[in-house]
């Protein structure tokens, strides 16, 4: 058994400390998730309605009603910056929203375990009304965006190119998850619906949070406070759904792959040689920036040069204890991956250093504050970074000491992930910023968003298309 906790009552799924999972309680809690999700479809069903009819829908009276009336429809909200660019795609924005509510309406049901066994039949024909609703609703949102303007869009060009992408990863995880059902890996499958209905959560989400943040910083337009919670929305999301998934399924998937001593020693030699690189690569062009002057590079502009030079000068005990342990927590992910692919133990050291840079990075932003490169929308990245990465570090503790090695795997895998990040997002914003419609703050926002959801899909990728198909080994078979 290995340590697997086992339930006293036939049926019943563990949870990651071995306490049972479908208990009143939890039972409870996924009743009223998905009494919520329908709740909000019924709200993403009329919002367009009402609007090609000329009239105040649910949802915008919701919001006003929580929030303020003049949150919901002064300067800066939705209702007046995007009532132009709506008129001219409501066709596809109707398509976009009646498919996409029923897909929320059947989605948090086709995770319960026991309506699945009790109904194979329904739970199939839901599941191919659902990919259905999802491929349409993501298909009008991309012709939307195809004739809307990026700086048009509510939000301006950095929400463009996040919509872009959730439309993108939602058609994506479909087919992966259409593909392992049509192979009956109905494991991979079950997991691959876990991230595309966390995807397809954002949209609720980004709701439930704008009524939050209107409460918190009333001060703040709609228009700011949305591109503060895009850059951590969609790794929330997922990371709900899959520990959600995590938590019933258990160790129900294939065993560990084992590594021979060589592959892991070429494992090592090789991400120590790319992290050096990296290293070097990142390290020559932030520190060039200073060195050079502000015309011989024309990635980064004069001005952002100098207010980086007093931002690091005023906060720099903060910036170098992140640094020291943001390198640690790389360094040490380089044995912790091998280790964690070859289902043994993961040392202290990652988690700690793990723990240190998601502390330590939360306050060197909150030091910088509306300071920091990207402005206030990144102080939240940097706030759920810290939260999202101490939770998967948790996570994969407990489900180490309760011997769910293959869930252990997973989470230690995406914090290995998430230590990763300044790797990616340092030299994309430069790249970003040479589109006309961004600044650097808003290239930054974009860099960070889709770095953080995109080592999530990465690594969700891995596990489920190379380590959970490694074939067991020919002595551990049966």
């Amino acid at each position: 058994m290995g340590g697997q906790a086992v339930s006293a009552v036939p049926g019943k799924a563990l949870g990651p400390a071995g306490l049972g999972f479908e208990t009143h309680a939890s039972n409870f809690l996924k009743a009223m998730f998905g009494l919520a999700c329908v709740f909000y479809a019924v709200l993403a069903f009329d919002y367009f309605l009402s609007f090609g009819a000329g009239q105040e829908g649910l949802w915008i009276r919701l919001f006003a009603a929580l929030v303020s009336r003049e949150h919901a429809y002064g300067a800066g909200s939705v209702h007046v910056d995007q009532a132009v660019p709506y008129r001219e795609s409501l066709n596809f924005l109707l398509m976009h929203t009646t498919m996409g509510a029923i897909a929320m309406a059947l989605g948090p049901f086709q995770f319960s375990n026991r309506l699945r066994k009790r109904y194979p039949a329904v739970h199939r024909t839901a599941g191919k009304v659902y990919l259905v609703g999802a491929v349409l609703s993501m298909i009008g949102g991309l012709a939307y965006l195809s004739i809307t303007p990026m700086q048009a869009v509510f939000s301006g060009a950095m929400f463009s190119v996040a919509l872009a992408g959730l439309d993108v990863m939602v058609l994506l995880t479909a087919w992966l998850a259409y593909a392992a059902v049509r192979r009956r890996a109905f494991a991979e499958h079950r997991s691959w619906m876990a991230f595309n209905f966390g995807l397809l959560l954002a949209t609720p989400v980004l709701r439930l949070l704008w009524i939050c943040f209107g409460w918190a910083f009333p001060a703040q337009l709609q228009a700011a406070t949305n591109l503060a919670i895009t850059t951590f929305l969609l790794p929330l999301c997922i990371t709900g759904m899959l520990w959600w998934v995590a938590a019933q399924n258990g160790n129900a998937r294939p065993r560990p792959l084992r590594l021979s001593a060589a592959a892991r020693a070429r494992w090592r030699n090789g991400g120590r040689l790319a992290l050096t690189a990296g290293i070097v690569v990142v390290g020559l062009v932030y520190v060039g920036r200073f060195a050079l002057p502000g015309d011989a590079w024309p990635w980064f502009p004069s001005a952002r040069t100098t207010t980086d030079a007093a931002l690091f000068e005023s906060a720099w005990v903060a910036f170098v204890l992140y640094a020291l342990a943001s390198a640690a927590a790389m360094t040490t992910s380089l044995n912790v991956v091998a280790a964690a692919v070859a289902g043994e133990r993961v040392g202290r050291s990652f988690h700690l250093a793990c723990v240190a840079t998601a502390v330590s990075g939360a306050a060197f932003a909150t030091v910088c504050g509306a300071r920091l490169p990207g402005g206030w929308p990144v102080l939240f990245y940097w706030w759920a970074l810290a939260g999202l990465w101490i939770f998967a570090t948790a996570f994969a503790i407990r489900a180490a000491r309760a011997g769910r090695s293959l869930v252990a795997r997973d989470w230690t895998l995406y914090s290995a992930a998430l230590a990763w990040l300044p790797l990616t997002v340092l030299p994309q914003a430069p790249l970003w910023a040479q589109l006309d419609v961004m600044d650097a703050d808003t290239a930054m926002q974009t860099a960070v968003t889709l770095s953080f959801i995109g080592h999530y899909l990465f690594t969700h990728i891995v596990i489920t298309r190379v380590l959970d198909r490694a074939p067991a080994p020919a002595h551990a078979a049966g």
